[in-house]
């Protein structure tokens, strides 16, 4: 059927229904003034309006809202209606932004009144429908008396904005008004070109692994996608915050941005740290001291960041668990990727106070650490869930302790890594007790800082013992050379004589000279290997502008290594217009039999742009699978924000993918599926608590034995081994901690 045609203010109605259409009328022509405002029609039917709200004294919001712009102005996408730079789904078509179809309304509309006749119900839909705002594009009936139409919406008229004034009038012929909301088919697929190499959220055995040895991530970005109000911090090497597919999800601090706050070396918002616009570099290692800005200069963090929360359906590259999110960016390790833990607790601190809501930590060490452990129980009283890596040590936690994962607070959760055939990667710590699940972490695919070239040479062109073109020498008994090394591999050394190297040397070979001011991520790497007497030494100078600084030197190494290790060193602390890296070989008056020191493929480099080229990589170890949890914590707090740091904590163990092999290697038994998780409703309820039994041998050195047995227990346990044993054999009474295999909260 033909649409009826419309005839402004619903005249043919009986004047006491006149009200109501008027309403009606009012705004279809306050909303046509965007469109028609330029126009002696327009400023008509805007000025009729008006006339009519003023004598059946209506006030309308729209009205109100439509008049008051100026002529011609056409209001910025705000308000219910997402701004297509800020949403992860502006690859879909342009009407459908955000949650529901820009522009659109369904309303459901009923004839009402006394009608009896069929022909008296449709008079009467038609009339309601023609004193809709916008076009009626299509309808529908589903009973009779009632109409459900699809109305388009006039330029500049909201669609949140139009169901809320509609409802508000209350008009008996409208039953409801809704957006129309956006679906999508069962187990998104988004658009980013490299999702097909994340196998980790969606495996269909396009590695050559197992079909669904995945945490399902598809069938979870069917329920949710992720939110902007969670904030996840990586404590890390840094995040690459310029990286296109992480920059829409970065972290800003809201009391350190605007109106120059950025950059002006003042702490606006008085948390202690000044310009921490994106999160904080907490690194200290020497000679490094803290600054502002926590670019990655290694690849770890970013790499851990994009698993967590690459940009969503944005056409570049892969996706993050969380389409959507805020990362927070916390360095405390080095371009080599060592840091320590006091460094560590104070990231830890600055992520909890500054509203991080989880934490992920992809690393760690064989220490017990008081100072990390206390602002662990700080986190944990704040409600902040703490997700760390297991390790890459292929060991029993249970038996030598990873840390922090190790750490025994309510928190954490410790991370083993799978691979794509659900089998424990080679690698991959793991424990009974003291780790809780397993994610995937073999060749993960991820984000990646670009790092680029400012300077490298290889020696690979130069002729012995020439330095080549791209250095130069200086210094007292300066023997620096190069040697071959056999099959054409060229090698620098401190001394070209190599076996024993010459007593009394104080020479250098130095980089050419470049400015590196603005370079984010500026690093030094280098290959090498030595071995050197007492009072000698290699050192690696840079020039800051003003002077030499130190930072590097060895010494006092004897047998020489079968391969070079190699060295990253950060740089960015020396940025300046003319800065020179020098290295340098000291050696006594003392005879020696030693080799001295050798060097390859020496490069200073920078995060550069080409993201492209050069913007992604693949990693592996429980640290790649560490975001997988993180990540899938962060969705269940965007789907249920009130979540208690318990429930969350068993809404990501209860749920997981039984694996028999993982049975005795973790704790739950089981890998990570996130789209289970947010399927647990509401807050789980613990099987059983209870932290710590004490064992009491009846005679000191008897060997004194424990069995606790857990009956009738409720799904997913069923089928589950309830029963653990303990033995000590302790002069002394030990307390034992209770941990089942398929317990998920590690009897906390």
């Amino acid at each position: 059927m033909d649409p009826p045609k419309r005839e402004a203010g619903g005249q043919s109605e009986k004047r006491k229904r006149m009200v109501p259409h008027a309403i009606l009328f009012v705004i279809v022509a306050a909303a046509t003034n965007v469109v028609y405002s330029n126009s002696l029609f327009g400023q008509l039917i805007l000025d009729n309006a008006r006339k009519i709200a003023k004598k059946e004294k209506i006030h309308h919001p729209t009205v109100a809202r439509v008049a008051s712009r100026n002529t011609g102005e056409v209001r910025a996408n705000a308000g219910g209606e997402r701004q297509t730079g800020n949403d992860p789904r502006t690859a879909l078509p342009r009407e459908n932004v955000g949650d529901y179809v820009s522009g659109e309304m369904i309303v459901a509309l009923r004839s009402g009144g006394k009608t009896k006749t069929r022909a008296e119900v449709m008079a009467a839909l038609d009339a309601a429908e023609q004193a809709l705002p916008g076009q009626v594009l299509r309808r529908f009936s589903l009973r009779f008396g009632q109409r459900t139409v699809l109305v388009r919406l006039p330029d500049g008229v909201f669609v949140t904005e139009a169901v809320n004034d509609m409802l508000a009038l209350k008009d008996p012929r409208v039953t409801y008004a809704e957006p129309n909301h956006v679906v999508w088919a069962a187990g998104v697929t988004p658009n980013d070109p490299s999702f097909n190499l994340l196998w980790g959220l969606h495996n269909t055995g396009q590695t050559g692994g197992t079909p669904d040895a995945d945490i399902d991530a598809p069938e979870a970005w069917d329920m949710f996608i992720g939110s902007s109000d969670v904030i996840i911090a990586v404590i890390d090497s840094g995040v690459d915050y310029n990286h296109p597919d992480l920059a829409p999800n970065i972290w800003i601090n809201p009391g350190e941005s605007g109106t120059g706050k950025e950059t002006n070396g003042i702490d606006d918002d008085g948390n202690g740290y000044v310009d921490d616009v994106h999160g904080f570099d907490f690194c200290r290692r020497y000679p490094l001291l803290a600054d502002s800005d926590p670019m990655d200069a290694h690849g770890h963090g970013t790499h851990v960041a994009g698993t967590l929360g690459a940009v969503g359906n944005n056409g570049l590259g892969v996706v993050g668990i969380n389409w959507l999110c805020k990362i927070m960016c916390l360095r405390f390790l080095d371009a080599e990727g060592v840091g320590n833990y006091y460094d560590a607790a104070e990231a830890l601190n600055y992520a909890v106070t500054m509203g991080a809501r989880v934490i992920n930590s992809s690393w760690g060490g064989d220490s017990y650490n008081l100072t990390l452990l206390d602002a662990l129980t700080v986190a944990r009283d704040a409600g902040v869930l703490f997700v760390a890596a297991a390790g890459n040590n292929a060991t029993n936690n249970d038996v030598l302790p990873n840390y922090p994962s190790s750490y025994d607070v309510d928190n954490v959760v410790a991370v083993a890594a799978t691979d794509h055939n659900d089998e424990l990667w080679w690698a991959s710590s793991w424990g009974a007790t003291s780790v809780d699940l397993a994610a995937p972490g073999s060749d993960i695919y991820s984000t990646h800082p670009p790092f680029t070239n400012l300077f490298l040479v290889d020696f690979q062109a130069v002729i012995p013992p020439s330095l080549g073109p791209q250095l130069t020498s200086e210094g007292t008994n300066n023997y620096w050379g190069t040697t071959d090394r056999g099959n054409g591999n060229i090698t620098l050394r401190g001394d070209v004589q190599s076996y024993p190297y010459r007593s009394n040397s104080d020479g250098a070979v130095l980089t050419p000279a470049f400015d590196t001011i603005g370079l984010p991520g500026l690093a030094l790497s280098f290959y090498s290997r030595r071995e050197i007497g007492n009072d000698d030494a290699f050192v690696v100078d840079v020039w800051d502008g003003a002077a030499w600084q130190e930072i590097y030197r060895r010494c006092c190494s004897s047998g020489l290594p079968d391969f070079f290790r190699r060295t990253i060193i950060d740089l960015e602390r020396y940025r300046n217009a003319a800065m020179q890296v020098r290295f340098r070989w000291l050696t006594d008056n003392d005879d020696n039999d030693y080799h001295g020191v050798e060097i390859d493929d020496i490069a200073i480099q920078y995060v550069g742009t080409d993201y492209a080229g050069n913007g992604y990589a693949y990693r592996s170890g429980t640290s790649m699978a560490t975001p997988h949890v993180a990540g899938a914590a962060g969705l269940l707090l965007a789907q249920d924000p009130g979540l208690s740091l318990e429930a969350l904590k068993l809404r990501l163990l209860l749920p997981v993918d039984h694996i028999p092999g993982l049975d005795g290697l973790v704790a739950s038994g089981g890998r990570l599926n996130v789209a289970q998780s947010l399927l647990v409703d509401g807050e789980p309820t613990p099987v059983a608590k209870c932290r710590y039994i004490s064992l009491v041998p009846a005679n000191p050195g008897q060997e004194t034995a424990l069995r606790v047995t857990l009956t009738n227990l409720p799904a997913p346990f069923e089928g589950v081994n309830g029963t653990e044993m303990w033995s000590a054999n302790r002069e002394k009474s030990v307390r034992t901690p209770v941990r089942f295999r398929r317990y998920p909260t590690r009897a906390s």
